[in-house]
């Protein structure tokens, strides 16, 4: 069905599967389909999915659904690509069919995802008798971003903070609320309330989410020293990163370096 992958990790929680899956560039699936629902959270890279007449580009901090039975291919791009696959059995689907629109697929992408996709992998790695709880636990924190991503459809997202996450993304340095708020023309009071609504945080930590997945792919990508990529990224230095990359990830920087899974 494919080819360019391996396996890295597999584990099972009752009758959930959770695959851990490195994808090389070039790597191409056939049209195929699964027998149970499937939840994909891309940890790194970049790859085409096909289904239907549709196709998308999905990346890292991504979340996929696809209903049992959807037909579907891709096309991976990036030189590596890390996913975890999570195939929910009968049992599992029960627990969560009332908050899941279990009869069709969606994607959405978020920072959100980095310290539940990092702690999903930690109990992939090392289990114990309390992984299915956690387990459980960090699916139903999906299931809320998944509902908040569909407020968004509902609810237009604000042209001005598109605006504010333009400013965040482009300028290196840590902008204050006040000038936040001065460049979208809204009050900073306001501008804090929506941001929140939208995004479930504050800006400070929806900026430093996006630091450390771009920190991730240089720590795996590069041979740059972690001081460099501390300073790269916006962290005052190598001991305030390796603070809030653990406090993310669970893991130092070496560590996520020299066992990237």
């Amino acid at each position: 069905m494919s080819t360019g992958y391996r396996i890295l990790q597999s584990r099972t929680f009752g009758d959930l599967t959770i695959h851990a899956t490195e994808y090389f560039a070039g790597g191409l699936t056939s049209a195929h389909s699964h027998e149970n629902a499937r939840i994909v959270l891309v940890l790194r890279g970049r790859f085409q999915e096909h289904f239907g007449l549709k196709s998308r580009e999905c990346f890292a901090s991504s979340l996929i659904y696809r209903p049992a039975g959807e037909t579907h291919r891709e096309r991976f791009l990036s030189k590596k690509s890390l996913c975890l696959s999570l195939d929910l059995g009968p049992q599992w689907m029960a627990r969560f069919r009332p908050r899941l629109a279990v009869q069709n697929p969606f994607y959405f992408q978020t920072p959100h995802l980095i310290p539940i996709s990092a702690r999903l992998a930690g109990e992939l790695q090392s289990p114990d008798s309390f992984s299915e709880l956690v387990v459980e636990s960090l699916l139903t924190e999906m299931l809320a971003l998944t509902a908040r991503s569909q407020f968004h459809l509902e609810h237009p997202y604000p042209v001005w903070l598109k605006r504010v996450l333009e400013l965040l993304m482009s300028t290196p340095q840590p902008l204050r609320i006040w000038e936040l708020a001065k460049e979208a023309g809204v009050h900073p009071v306001h501008l804090a309330r929506v941001f929140r609504r939208y995004h479930g945080c504050t800006v400070g930590d929806y900026v430093r989410l996006v630091r450390i997945q771009q920190a991730q792919q240089d720590l795996l990508e590069t041979n740059e020293p972690i001081a460099e990529i501390a300073i790269k990224n916006g962290f005052a230095d190598q001991s305030h990163f390796t603070r809030s990359f653990k406090q993310v990830t669970g893991r130092t920087p070496a560590r996520y370096r020299s066992n990237h899974f």
